[in-house]
């Protein structure tokens, strides 16, 4: 995971824990505009330990407890089914991972920048390797954060240390609210912009396989 920017292992991290967590019902909105895919909107939705990834042409839904990842085709209207990792192993692993790998050189810095980006006021934070160019938008008034906040608390030490720094809580003291990143070798920008954070409720609907699709199996 050397190679893999930090940044990238803190959404990661925040990913795979808020889905196997006692954390309250959440939906994260991003849009997403990469030079390679266009512009996307993504919509996270965690639940009782699954996680459903919904874009314009395909949804993945995680579920942790029964270690099993389906890939949902729109256009094909096909299913397919593999297979995840323990989730407590591959949490703790990445955890560590990530603990050892940051240090002072790896750590975002304040620029001194601000911008209003949909409508609110943030600062800029830099961070940088040979990989990649980073800068995070912070807001210190998104709402929803406070809540984000409390769900934090009643996790465990590590859990919730990770979680505070994916999302900037720790070291930023707001929430991110756009992730602008290029990378170095290629010259690819790819910009992240955080829509809206809601503590709402999900009906377990959400991650249920659609009915009238065919399923696939992996190597046909």
């Amino acid at each position: 995971m050397s190679a893999m920017p930090s940044f990238i292992r803190r959404g990661l991290l925040f990913l795979l824990i808020c889905a196997n967590t006692a954390c309250a019902d959440l939906i994260i909105v991003q849009e997403v505009d990469s030079e390679v895919m266009g512009l996307q909107t993504l919509t996270h939705s965690f639940k009782n330990g699954k996680v459903r990834l919904d874009s314009e042409a395909t949804s993945v839904i995680c579920d942790f407890a029964k270690q099993e990842s389906i890939s949902i085709l729109k256009a094909q209207k096909l299913v397919m089914r593999s297979k995840l990792p323990a989730a407590p192993a591959a949490i703790g692993a990445a955890v560590q991972a990530a603990m050892n790998g940051v240090g002072d050189s790896n750590r975002p810095r304040k620029t001194g920048q601000t911008a209003m980006i949909d409508g609110r006021f943030c600062e800029a934070w830099d961070w940088k390797n040979q990989f990649t160019e980073v800068t995070c938008w912070v807001a210190q008034d998104y709402p929803g954060f406070a809540k984000f906040q409390e769900e934090i608390k009643k996790l465990g030490k590590a859990e919730g240390a990770m979680i505070a720094f994916a999302a900037g809580g720790e070291e930023m003291n707001g929430m991110v609210i756009r992730i602008e990143a290029l990378t170095i070798a290629t010259k690819q920008r790819t910009i992240m912009t955080l829509k809206s954070l809601k503590f709402d409720p999900i009906d377990d609907s959400v991650f249920a396989v659609p009915e009238g699709y065919k399923e696939m199996k992996l190597g046909q």
